[in-house]
């Protein structure tokens, strides 16, 4: 059964990770809308979504996420992205999501250049 959950956390003080975790599918629209919106409502400046335990994305997903990083680019805050290597990369490759948000293979590649 395919499935969709999401978490927040705060590794330190000004950041706020999203991660998720499944199929970000059709059938999980509420559920990403969601996990977005905590992203959006939260008031840390720096915002990561982490796709490390992604299986699927769909283009539903990506026009989430895109609504997403307009909304905190218009409250002047940062949005990046952490994806491995693999079926999701590729899809948000192929949608030019890193040309509109940071994309970077883990965690620990971009925490030290985020805001605190």
């Amino acid at each position: 059964m395919a499935g969709f959950v999401w978490k927040v956390e705060r590794p330190r003080k000004g950041i706020l990770v999203l991660t998720l975790e499944g199929e970000m599918s059709l059938g999980a629209r509420e559920a990403m809308r969601e996990a977005f919106e905590s992203l959006v409502s939260a008031p840390e400046r720096s915002a990561v979504v982490d796709f490390t335990k992604v299986r699927l994305v769909s283009s539903g997903a990506i026009g989430e996420l895109v609504r997403c990083q307009s909304r905190l680019s218009a409250q002047s805050r940062s949005l990046n992205m952490v994806c491995p290597p693999g079926d999701v990369l590729e899809t948000l490759m192929v949608a030019d999501m890193h040309r509109l948000i940071p994309l970077h293979s883990d965690l620990s590649s971009i925490s030290k250049g985020l805001d605190s």
